[in-house]
């Protein structure tokens, strides 16, 4: 049974407790959830108190009112979990678009809350993100069209979460030169909006990031010494406290949503509103840009953000063709790999099912369910790397694929995808060190677009190229959005970054940077 939200709320001082219980069930599992919700007028009467509980009930779960990583993961497996029932046998499409109603109502009252609780400004940001980019209308998105106020509030949400996780500074001095709109007149100190310190928890990476700070400034006096010491120490402290926060993921996640809802904007020609979100993202994006962990990164826009120079440096969004000996090697098997697709697309159903065996339990990154799916050859962080219920399927593929150097790594994955009319796939950043190939293996006439960083490809039938998809990218199939229209198949391979120690050795006459 699926009821109407009921929301009863308690605040009980003595307790520092918030309860909110509803009537709203689902059964994923075999498993009763219920869902809970948290009203405005819990919000207003935090305010009023004037301090936080120690927890906050939504459902099943006892959301921290200081620990919003772990709020995030909470709610996220949540909310996932409804999300994922819908493909469960039995459940009714009535069921679960009630269910997702309540889903959406339960998260807008608990984004009131989040306005006064600070820790649960990440999870309910993240959750609007990840699940409401697209339009829902009963229980589905029949159309790829954004949410734009949903992707709004996102935005609101993970900048105050930034702000109030001490990922912002007052006043930096740039590393490495005036990028992004840094200052170079500023003085050589550096401040915490909050003025916390830092954790004692650092790892390599981050003790190589805390010493790249420029020393290039005159030291001839002891005065001059003891200053850029204690500057050092300073940053030292700010960049491990920035690096335990996930600040170097809050920030591009938060830059990537107003860029893009102010891209969604414009083509919408609500210009006024596109105007002020695209002000807020270049003052944010030059914000985060003076930061010492940014300041070296030559990045002059919020689409040349990308993940992979945490690591190594980067060429682009596009890597030329002729660095990579895979790419003529894939082209040179293209047959074998549309051939097998074909007897495989012969058998009704086939794809779908095999896409169903290996379905990974992520978030919504496209409008329709069908619009984007994959039949799954190989993941290198799975305890099956090669999987038997599509190799079977697939035999000559899966051997030629693992054969490849190039996949030889703990971070490899290979699919066969399907991208279907009128889809959209959001945007979002892949995480590092990887580089995907694309080989088209049956790409229709119709405008099907590929967006990675500031760049723009198109597929074509036969031809490889190279993207990092730790970039800002997307794609959208312009065709019409009706089952039984020209889909678009290609080869889709994650593979291991070139300048891994173990990979140099394929690229050593291919002119890469490491």
């Amino acid at each position: 049974m699926f009821g109407l939200i009921e929301a009863v709320a308690a605040h009980r001082r003595k307790s520092r407790f918030i309860q909110c219980r509803t009537s709203a069930a689902m059964l994923v599992s075999a498993t009763a959830i219920y869902l809970g919700c948290t009203t405005p007028a819990h919000g207003k009467q935090l305010a009023n108190v004037g301090q936080f509980p120690e927890k906050i009930s939504f459902g099943p779960l006892q959301l921290s009112t200081e620990d919003d990583f772990q709020n995030m993961e909470q709610v996220h497996e949540l909310v996932q979990g409804i999300y994922y029932s819908q493909f469960a046998p039995g459940t009714a499409p009535a069921s679960f678009a009630a269910a997702w109603s309540e889903v959406t109502a339960a998260l807008r009252q608990l984004a009131e809350v989040a306005r006064v609780v600070p820790a649960l400004r990440l999870a309910v940001g993240m959750e609007l993100y990840h699940w409401f980019y697209f339009k829902w209308h009963q229980g589905t998105v029949p159309l790829a069209r954004v949410d734009l106020d949903s992707l709004e509030l996102s935005a609101e949400l993970l900048w105050e979460s930034l702000l109030s996780s001490g990922c912002a500074l007052e006043e930096v001095e740039p590393l490495h030169g005036t990028r992004g709109g840094n200052d170079s007149s500023k003085d050589n100190t550096c401040h915490h909006v909050d003025g916390s310190s830092s954790s004692s928890i650092s790892s390599n990476n981050d003790s190589s990031r805390c010493q790249s700070v420029d020393n290039s400034s005159n030291s001839n006096n002891s005065s001059n010494g003891n200053s850029n010491s204690n500057n050092k120490s300073n940053l030292g402290s700010l960049l491990h406290h920035f690096m335990q926060q996930g600040c170097h993921y809050r920030w591009p996640q938060v830059v990537m949503i107003e860029a893009e809802l102010g891209i969604e904007l414009s083509t919408g020609f609500d210009v006024r509103r596109a105007a002020k979100v695209l002000r807020e993202t270049s003052r944010h994006f030059a914000t985060m840009m003076q930061h010492p962990y940014f300041s070296g990164r030559p990045w002059m826009t919020p689409h040349d953000m990308n993940f992979n120079e945490e690591h190594f440096p980067s060429p682009g969004p596009v890597w030329p063709r002729e660095a990579f000996p895979l790419v003529p090697w894939l082209e040179a098997n293209f047959e074998t790999f549309r051939r097998e697709l074909e007897e495989l697309r012969a058998q009704p159903g086939l794809f779908d099912r095999l896409h169903q065996l290996e379905r990974n339990a992520e978030a919504q990154d496209h409008a329709r369910e069908t619009d984007w799916t994959i039949v799954e050859l190989a993941d290198t962080r799975e305890e099956e790397p090669w999987k038997q219920s599509s190799c079977r399927h697939l035999p000559r593929t899966c051997e030629l694929l693992r054969s490849r150097p190039e996949l030889q790594c703990d971070h490899a994955a290979a699919y066969i995808n399907r991208m279907r009319p009128g889809a959209m796939i959001k945007p979002h950043m892949g995480g590092p060190p990887r580089l995907v190939v694309h080989l088209g293996l049956d790409v229709p006439e119709e405008p099907i677009k590929l967006f990675v960083g500031s760049a723009t490809l198109r597929w074509q039938t036969g031809r490889a190229h190279v993207i990092d998809d730790t970039y800002i990218h997307s794609a959208r199939h312009s065709g019409e959005h009706l089952e039984g229209g020209p889909e678009r198949y290609i080869l889709h391979l994650l593979i291991c970054h070139p300048c891994e120690p173990e990979q140099r050795s394929a690229y050593e006459s291919r002119n890469i940077q490491c």
